[in-house]
């Protein structure tokens, strides 16, 4: 066998492979569905003629008395907000950016040009000082 009928039996090969697993997972779902669906109905078969019995779960009492009731009075009487975040966590807010700023065009024209000369400038510098300090001696 030469080389392109190897490839070309190979391209076959997973093709084939990737439609059968295909299959193969449609039909797993298929058997799954199935198996519930059976198990449903064996369920209505048994429990047929019995009364229906909702199931409802007892939520345990949540404790309240975290305080002495001297304290309870002064914190009720103090009007507290218990939601408040002290101030220590408080995040602090930015400053809104005016409109005028946000709309603000960048640099154009000569404005731009003289800016980007000027950065060119300094990185040059850099470089060449960098240049100086490596080269060796």
């Amino acid at each position: 066998m030469n080389k392109q009928e190897i490839t070309t039996k190979l391209a076959t090969t997973e093709a084939s492979l990737k439609r059968w697993q295909t299959r193969l997972k449609r039909a797993a779902k298929m058997v799954h569905d199935l198996d519930h669906r059976r198990r449903r109905y064996q369920l209505a078969l048994l429990s047929e003629g019995r009364p229906v019995v909702a199931t409802v779960k007892i939520k345990k009492q949540i404790e309240t008395d975290h305080m002495p009731e001297a304290e309870f009075e002064k914190f009720v009487e103090a009007k507290v907000d218990p939601l408040d975040i002290p101030v220590v966590f408080q995040r602090s807010l930015k400053q809104p950016v005016s409109d005028a700023e946000r709309k603000k065009m960048p640099l154009s024209g000569r404005e731009a040009e003289a800016y980007l000369k000027a950065q060119s400038a300094k990185v040059t510098k850099r470089r060449a000082k960098k240049e100086l300090t490596l080269r060796p001696k």
